[in-house]
């Protein structure tokens, strides 16, 4: 996973422990997925990864912190002095027109993630966190669009709200189905939300 290094807050340990964690998951999905096969993606020995972290479940909660870390260092690093542009890259890398395989397999090592917060609390917990950083993040793109005039007549906080559930429903459906439209469709809502062309 590009960028993956760059994890704010972690040793080089850590950092590797996580990016093994990510290679084996995309190999064998959450239900096959244990620590030995995120030792065989690991330089070091199984025992520096139980030094570091208790449970399969306690690294992979480590590891959706860090995706969404990194996915927002990038966005940051993109991010220019026109609001209107930077909305665009916002809306681009929240719901993409399409993806490359690398970025598909984050989509779905994060969709299959989701999807243990059904039965595991405290995925569910970890989501919900999740979710209230992306529009955090979305809200404060959208109040620096409104500073600088370019968007007027919005809530802030309910644009992101409602710009995150498109994004949402996007992946599920680009993940579950085999139709495009849903993917369209989100993006033609969050640039409508916004008032912002797509190009």
């Amino acid at each position: 996973m590009d960028g993956m290094t760059r994890g704010t807050g972690r040793g080089e340990t850590e950092t590797a422990i996580l990016e093994a964690t990510y290679r084996a998951l995309c190999e064998y999905g959450y239900a096959q997925l244990s620590v030995q096969h995120i030792a065989e993606n690991f330089e070091k020995s199984k025992s520096a990864i139980y030094y570091h972290y208790d449970s399969k479940d306690d690294v992979l909660l480590s590891l959706l912190d860090f995706v969404v870390e990194t996915f927002f260092e990038d966005l940051e690093a993109e991010t220019g002095t026109d609001p209107v542009e930077n909305l665009r890259l916002l809306v681009d890398r929240l719901v993409p027109a399409s993806l490359v395989e690398e970025d598909l397999d984050l989509h779905t090592v994060m969709f299959e993630l989701r999807s243990e917060a059904l039965t595991k609390p405290v995925y569910r917990t970890k989501f919900t966190e999740v979710d209230r950083t992306v529009c955090q993040i979305v809200e404060s793109y959208v109040r620096t669009a409104i500073d600088s005039g370019v968007v007027t007549g919005v809530d802030p906080e309910q644009t992101a709200r409602r710009i995150q559930q498109h994004a949402l429903s996007a992946q599920t459906a680009r993940l579950t189905t085999e139709d495009d439209w849903a993917v369209e469709t989100a993006r033609d809502a969050a640039f409508e939300l916004l008032d912002v062309p797509q190009d």
